[in-house]
């Protein structure tokens, strides 16, 4: 067909359309092109990105000529004159049908259940392309999207940030752990009835032999009394909060103090702790010590327990830290088993070493470093805990920086504390060993 035939045809058709339905297939026509152009131009930029690190570069290489081909025939298809745009879309049989029935109904709001395409062909709504052109604004989204995310101009977020949240579904809350320490089931606690404590510590001078009839018997006497004396600590912290946090979250407020008793209990180990730091001595070697060639952390246990047996502890307990304990079970010999646990006369089996006839728990401690090590009779230290912890709110009306004061600003202030107190005789010192791995073995290396 000349263009001459061409152009009489399209003069044709267009009796048959009205002014709207040319302008809305040519309106169509133009968009679909400039998607399909934009489409191809962005998957030809992909490919050769992949093609900086893909090995296979031939194919990709086939993939991007393939769509430079398809991007030719596109821009090729966006020249197309007005007629034959016209022409090419009625010669299409779904066309036909659709105006069809627009010339039935005698209304042109149907053309909105149609899409049109870049192959200039017209097909059932869900297509990609609206067969009508529309800004993307009147898109209604949660949020507003951008419009990289959406060319040209974004979406519409209609959704406030407030409405999200209450359409949120909480499904609970965590809390960080926390270091804690078990020193209270290892020393003796007590019901704190006073403002002090003291403990006593005495020790006898044994003195027996074997007598003839009416010879001089010895005697046994008690030495000198020592008794160690400690105040009663307040240990205390305080909680400050609006009136309007209690008043409206309430269940908020009220888990808070909850948790401020247990936090309370938890930090009566951590000064615990912090007292024994001050106690206990260092390892001193005597005559009796076992003293070994290159000796490792077993050794250096093994010869403090030998030594705190010889002086009476029986069941002593060592404490260390939960990496040096997991350094010494999986510690290996040159043959790589496992160097202490030779089901012999050394094994650690779950808290327990067996050192021989030995048999000694050990307790790991979170807060002690790898090298620090403890050993000894800890049922000497006295923890006396008094039965009442003292939670009170609203204890007062403090000033702040400025000048004013919590009152003016409906500021609350809760109090909350427990008395304890803490003891250990002085003669226990000698059974109590505070050292580290790496000096004890220093000692012991014959």
């Amino acid at each position: 067909m000349t263009d001459q035939e061409k152009e009489l045809k399209a003069k044709e058709l267009i009796k048959e359309l009205t002014k709207e339905q040319v302008e809305l297939i040519l309106e169509s026509k133009k968009t679909a092109d400039e998607n399909a152009s934009k489409l191809v131009h962005q998957e030809i930029e992909n490919l050769k990105t992949q093609i900086k690190t893909n090995p296979d570069v031939s194919i990709l290489k086939k993939d991007i000529e393939r769509l430079e081909d398809a991007l030719s025939k596109i821009e090729s298809n966006k020249n197309q004159s007005r007629n034959e745009v016209l022409l090419t879309a009625f010669e299409n049989p779904i066309i036909k049908s659709f105006l069809a029935k627009v010339a039935q109904k005698g209304k042109t709001e149907d053309t909105e259940e149609y899409s049109y395409k870049g192959d200039s062909r017209f097909s059932r709504a869900g297509e990609k392309n609206r067969f009508k052109a529309f800004n993307s604004l009147n898109v209604h989204t949660i949020n507003t999207v951008n419009s990289t995310t959406l060319p040209t101009a974004g979406s519409t977020g209609i959704v406030p940030t407030l409405w999200q949240q209450i359409m949120t579904q909480i499904l609970g809350t965590y809390e960080t752990p926390r270091v804690t320490s078990n020193i209270l089931d290892f020393v003796m606690v007590e019901q704190l009835n006073a403002p002090r404590i003291a403990t006593i510590s005495y020790d006898y001078t044994a003195n027996f032999q074997v007598t003839d009839e009416c010879e001089i018997k010895p005697f046994t006497k008690l030495n000198a009394l020592d008794m160690v004396e400690s105040e009663a600590e307040f240990i205390v912290t305080l909680f400050c909060y609006s009136m309007h946090l209690e008043f409206w979250y309430a269940d908020l407020y009220n888990d808070f103090k909850t948790s401020l008793r247990r936090l309370l209990l938890e930090e009566i180990p951590k000064r615990v702790n912090a007292f024994l730091n001050t106690k206990g001595i260092p390892f001193t070697p005597t005559a009796n010590t076992y003293t070994t060639t290159a000796p490792d952390d077993v050794d250096a246990l093994a010869s403090i327990v030998a030594d705190l047996y010889i002086k009476g502890v029986k069941n002593p307990i060592i404490r260390l830290s939960p990496g040096k304990y997991t350094e010494i079970i999986r510690e290996k010999a040159t043959d790589g088993h496992t160097k202490n646990n030779n089901n012999g006369s050394i094994r650690i089996v779950d808290d327990r070493i067996y050192l021989g006839m030995y048999q000694i728990q050990i307790i790991q401690e979170e807060s002690f470093g790898i090298d620090d090590l403890k050993i000894g009779d800890f049922s000497s230290v006295k923890v006396a805990i008094h039965n009442d912890i003292i939670q009170i709110e609203k204890v007062g009306t403090v000033v702040l920086d400025d000048n004013s004061t919590s009152t003016e600003r409906n500021i609350n202030i809760d109090e909350i504390g427990i008395f304890v107190a803490y003891n250990m005789p002085t003669k226990a010192n000698a059974y109590l060993i505070r050292d580290t791995f790496t000096n004890v073995k220093t000692l012991i290396t014959a």
